[in-house]
């Protein structure tokens, strides 16, 4: 068992146990705030019912010293962890994030939280592979950090991967869920990769993606299972370098909306009779908000 020591405000000194920092990373199994002075230097894991916190004017950058890196919200500890990003959380160039993996029971959650002032740079993100994954977006996701990474790995599958569960037949519900609030805004723009929402990459789950507000800006929505559903109630979905006015009549399509196509870009935004369900929806992001 090797050992990290992370240095945290105060003095105070932190010993966070790993099986092997070339490869598991970091595991934080209490609640934990990161600042710029804490920035781990490999992936790390989530366990125990743990919050991790990244203050709002704190940028916290994740390096990868591993082939593999990706960062999860859970690690097989069991219960249900949350990432609270009020700051910035700048990962290393081919680094992924994940909510929702190698879970103890069907009730596991991983959840992704990106506040008002918070900001995410990340190769890609990856939601309920074998646990429930969640991420709530009031914030900024640049999915833009495609490419090799420092131990030598280059990702191609750069996007937002919403798997929908049960991945190599690991127990666990793997439903997906992405909400997206008003002023926020998700891009993926990595040059010369694929910038694509999946929405459903596996059969076993249903995946959701509710965009409430803000701009989503891509090069396109994929649901090559069947299973994923994306409702628009507010916002603007822009796809970039193809015409995908052809998304509302996908199954997987759900919201009434206006698509115009001008030659290079798709702009896809609600009817103004959904701003009737965007209300109540604010009303509800309201409540829900008090309780985080």
């Amino acid at each position: 068992m090797k050992k990290l020591i992370l240095s945290f405000g105060l003095g105070v000194m932190l010993v966070v146990g790993s099986t092997n920092l070339a490869s598991a990373g970091v595991t934080y199994s209490t609640d934990t705030t990161l600042t710029s002075a804490d920035s781990p230097s490999d992936r790390f894991f989530m366990g125990g019912d743990s919050t991790l916190t990244i203050p709002a004017g704190e940028t916290v950058a994740v390096s990868s010293g591993d082939t593999y890196p990706t960062t999860y919200t859970d690690n097989g500890g069991g219960g249900s962890n949350t990432v609270d990003v009020f700051g910035t959380l700048d990962f290393d160039t081919g680094h992924g994030f994940g909510a929702g993996d190698y879970p103890e029971s069907d009730t596991d959650v991983g959840t992704i939280n990106i506040y008002d002032t918070g900001v995410v740079n990340v190769a890609d993100i990856r939601l309920g592979a074998r646990a429930k994954g969640v991420l709530n977006v009031w914030g900024t996701l640049n999915i833009n950090k495609g490419g090799t990474n420092t131990g030598g790995t280059s990702y191609g599958d750069v996007g937002l991967i919403m798997w929908g569960g049960n991945w190599a037949g690991t127990p666990g519900n793997g439903e997906s869920t992405v909400n997206q609030f008003p002023g926020s805004g998700v891009t993926l723009d990595t040059p010369s990769m694929p910038n694509i929402l999946t929405l459903s990459h596996s059969a076993n789950a249903a995946s959701t993606y509710n965009m409430m507000g803000g701009t989503l800006s891509l090069q396109g929505i994929e649901d090559p299972n069947s299973v994923g559903t994306f409702n628009l109630s507010g916002g603007t979905v822009i796809v970039r370098g193809t015409d995908a006015t052809g998304y509302l009549n996908e199954s997987w399509w759900n919201g009434d909306a206006n698509a115009t196509f001008d030659g290079t870009d798709t702009t896809i935004i609600p009817e103004p009779g959904t701003l009737i369900l965007l209300a109540v929806t604010g009303l509800a992001l309201l409540l829900r908000r008090r309780s985080f």
